[in-house]
């Protein structure tokens, strides 16, 4: 099986508006359903009340990052604008220390190390 292969996938997908940006939908919906995905959303301005980003559905979290990123030594890929990886990774920062018990240096150095070994990789512009 894929899952067996790749071990688990989360998707946490952001864009402004969920009618009009939600890119690939019938795609990622059919890979949820086929059990390959889990996936999380963010729309920020489908609701002006209440801006919601991928940083803060990541926050929401701290247990499943903690289990994927740390226990199971997988890898994370942010792709985004230029604002978007600082606080996606305060929020895997404080995932790591509330889920995992680690120290702020502890969650830190452990950040530093996913990324010079190429599990942390990040795309913005």
């Amino acid at each position: 099986s894929t899952q067996s292969t790749w071990g688990n996938v989360i998707l946490y997908f952001g864009n402004r508006y969920e009618k009009k940006e939600y890119l690939w939908e019938q795609e990622l919906k059919k890979y949820v359903d086929e059990g390959l995905l889990t996936l999380r959303t963010a729309f920020s301005r489908d609701d002006p009340k209440k801006k919601v980003y991928v940083q803060n559905i990541v926050a929401n979290e701290p247990e499943l990052n903690f289990e994927y990123l740390v226990k199971e030594g997988g890898s994370m890929y942010v792709c985004g604008s230029r604002e978007m990886p600082g606080p996606v990774q305060n929020a895997l920062k404080q995932s790591f220390m509330s889920a995992g018990g680690m120290s702020e240096k502890e969650a830190e150095d452990y950040i530093v190390e996913m990324f010079t070994t190429g599990r942390y990789n990040i795309e913005s512009w």
